[in-house]
C-alpha cells in the first residue's frame, strides 16, 4: 500500500534558536524549519468559485528524518470545494524531480495563462 503524500511538501527550510525545547537532552543548536509550498487560488474555469492549485512532492524513500526531505517525483493538483471536502479536480502527469516552486501565468505573452513548474531534477546515483 503506497504512504499517503502530503500536498504542499518542499525541502525549503531555514535553521533558528527559536524553537528549542528544554526537555530535550541534546544540546542542538539550531531547529530546522520547513517552509511550506506555495498554494495559489484563482478561477481557472471562470465559474466564479476560486480553485486551490497545490504542489504533492514523493519521498523518494518513504522515510522521513527530522532535519532531511528528499523528492525524486511530484505532481500539481487543483483542488475544488464539492460542499463536503476539498477533492482533486485535475492533477498534472507525474513530474520527475522535486517541484521547488510553480505559478500560473501568460508566459508566451499570447493572452493565454499556462503552467510554470520550476522542478529540480533527481539525482543520477
Amino acid at each position: 500500500m503506497e504512504r499517503e503524500r502530503a500536498l504542499g511538501g518542499t525541502s525549503n527550510f531555514y535553521d533558528t534558536r527559536k524553537k528549542q525545547d528544554p526537555d530535550f537532552r541534546q544540546n542542538r543548536l539550531t531547529w530546522r524549519v520547513f517552509i511550506p509550498g506555495r498554494i495559489l487560488t484563482k478561477d481557472l474555469d471562470g465559474d466564479g468559485l476560486p480553485e486551490i492549485i497545490v504542489n504533492k512532492n514523493g519521498d523518494s524513500s518513504g522515510i522521513s528524518f527530522e532535519r532531511t526531505r528528499t523528492y525524486e517525483k511530484g505532481e500539481i493538483h487543483d483542488l475544488i470545494w464539492d460542499g463536503d471536502y476539498l477533492t482533486t479536480n485535475w492533477k498534472t502527469r507525474e513530474i520527475r524531480g522535486y517541484i521547488a516552486d510553480y505559478q500560473i501565468k501568460d508566459v508566451e505573452n499570447d493572452g493565454e495563462e499556462e503552467l510554470v513548474v520550476a522542478a529540480v531534477a533527481p539525482r543520477k546515483e
